[in-house]
């Protein structure tokens, strides 16, 4: 009577723990669902996102039925959506919206930026000044014209664009590519 006691309660024993191995591995299967659910409705969510900018971007590609209402971007909308605009202009606000006119990114904001840091350079005293580029260009062509006749620059001509020369960026950095190209060579 012990021995089928014990046969029972060991039977039962391994009973419960199949019953535990299955409850994990149920719990494990219900925790990869709720992922995959997950994944499933970010996926749907993006994609979702993705078609609406594309439907958005072609009613763009004609001015008259682009978003904004019943006549278009020029009745207040936007004809290109906020969340495909590189650089939007203040409070988030599409940058070509008219009510939008205290952006300073317009057409011409990169080329500002780029005389400024010119500007900024040259005070400190590097790189050249719009009439110390044209100078260098002027002496340039001189020796070209002159070289071609078999002449030379005057040594104080010869001088003044070394100088300038010296003092370019683009040529210093061509100079240095030259030194390292012939480094290269060398080794």
């Amino acid at each position: 009577m012990r021995v089928e006691r014990n046969a029972q309660m060991k039977e039962q024993e391994r009973a419960e723990e199949k019953l535990k191995e299955t409850i994990k591995s149920h719990e494990q299967h219900e925790k990869d669902l709720e992922q995959a659910t997950k994944e499933l409705e970010d996926a749907q969510k993006e994609y979702a996102l993705r078609l609406r900018n594309a439907q958005i971007a072609n009613l763009n590609t004609n001015w008259a039925t682009a978003q904004g209402g019943p006549n278009g971007a020029w009745n207040g909308g936007s004809a290109i959506p906020v969340g495909q605009i590189v650089g939007n202009g203040i409070n988030g606000k599409n940058r070509y919206d008219p009510r939008n006119n205290a952006s300073i990114h317009d057409a011409g904001y990169n080329q500002r930026v780029a005389e400024g840091m010119e500007r900024n350079a040259q005070s400190q005293g590097y790189g050249l000044s719009a009439r110390d580029r044209a100078r260098q260009s002027e002496l340039e062509a001189k020796h070209d014209r002159l070289q071609d006749r078999g002449q030379e620059l005057s040594d104080r001509e010869k001088a003044e664009l070394a100088d300038l020369d010296a003092r370019d960026p683009a040529k210093q950095k061509a100079k240095a590519d030259r030194e390292a190209q012939q480094a290269l060579k060398d080794a």
